[in-house]
């Protein structure tokens, strides 16, 4: 039986062609992606919370949601209250230091809070108000 040895460098050349391979078909798959009614890239509501947080943070500098979830606040209709592209089942209505109740994300703050950090820096760098 023969013996099919390969050098380490063509060895390595396997493994980095693996990996390139690899890291172009994930970058593929985020660039690409669509929700069903093709307006925005939010998969889910856990998607639509966290990034009406990071929103609410960059652009307010507050927790509460309200500002983005909210697109007319004086609709009888439930449906036609709310920005459906920002809208989630994951919100909570709790009372906020102004003493009026306020939508917030129900997911931890930690991420939202460090995103929106960095989109506070890209402000920054932008000179974007």
């Amino acid at each position: 039986m023969e013996s099919t040895q390969h050098s380490p460098a063509q060895r390595w050349g396997v493994y980095w062609l693996i990996i390139f391979v690899s890291f172009g078909a994930g970058v593929g798959r985020i660039l690409h992606v669509v929700s069903r009614d093709g307006d925005t890239p939010f998969l889910s509501a856990n998607d639509r919370s966290r990034w009406a947080s990071i929103r609410a943070l960059g652009d307010h500098g507050v927790f509460e949601i309200d500002d983005v979830i909210i697109q007319d606040s004086r609709a009888e209709k439930q449906w036609e209250r709310f920005d459906h592209r920002w809208y989630s089942i994951d919100i909570v209505r709790h009372k906020g230091v102004d003493g009026k109740e306020h939508y917030y994300s129900s997911k931890p703050p930690l991420v939202p809070a460090v995103l929106a950090g960095l989109d506070w820096m890209m402000k920054q760098c932008d000179g974007e108000s």
